[in-house]
């Protein structure tokens, strides 16, 4: 597995959702999604996600 995350992934976290932003597009594990955009897309993700509270 690669990523600097990647040990987020456990057999305890596995079946939640994972999101990489890496703008670089390197390759990630199958249960991860790939989304690009960097931080400022995980930064609008958070804020987004603050709204729905």
């Amino acid at each position: 597995m690669c990523g600097c995350d990647v040990s987020m992934i456990t057999p305890l976290s596995y079946e939640g959702s994972f999101f990489d932003v890496n703008p670089a597009g390197e390759p990630v594990p199958g249960n991860v999604q790939a989304v690009g955009g960097g931080v400022a897309a995980f930064l609008d993700f958070l804020a987004a996600q603050a709204q729905l509270l």
